[in-house]
């Protein structure tokens, strides 16, 4: 006989419930989490800008801003089912700076900002990208 053991060390950590992202390159479609907005203090009418490291292009920071893409609520209506905004160039961007292939992922935002200038820029986490090339 031969088993296979499952156990919480030996399967992967779920990342339901954490801050993040979904992204649909083919639709342009960025929605964040109602955990994320909460995290990040965004709310439906805020703007946001993403920026790519220029030395290190797989990394991604999203910052609030009062120039940028709109957020808009999921569901009209409804604050608690996250917050979305749309722009393909942008996704297929994100995409092609990690050479991950399929159409759509999910990326989830860092534990803490990293402030320059007053301005918080949240890292975006793109590991789980690359593991999934």
């Amino acid at each position: 006989m031969k088993l296979k053991s499952f156990n919480p060390e030996t399967l992967p950590v779920s990342s339901k419930g954490k801050p993040a992202m979904y992204i649909n390159s083919k639709a342009g479609m960025f929605h964040i989490s109602a955990t994320a907005a909460e995290k990040l203090e965004l709310k439906d009418g805020d703007s946001i800008e993403l920026h790519q490291d220029e030395e290190q292009p797989q990394d991604w920071y999203m910052s609030k801003t009062k120039k940028g893409f709109g957020l808009r609520n999921k569901k009209k209506g409804s604050d608690e089912q996250g917050l979305n905004f749309n722009n393909t160039a942008l996704a297929k961007l994100i995409f092609e700076s990690v050479g991950y292939k399929a159409q759509t992922g999910r990326v989830l935002f860092g534990a803490e900002p990293t402030v320059i200038k007053s301005v918080a820029y949240w890292p975006v986490i793109t590991a789980k990208l690359f593991k999934s090339k």
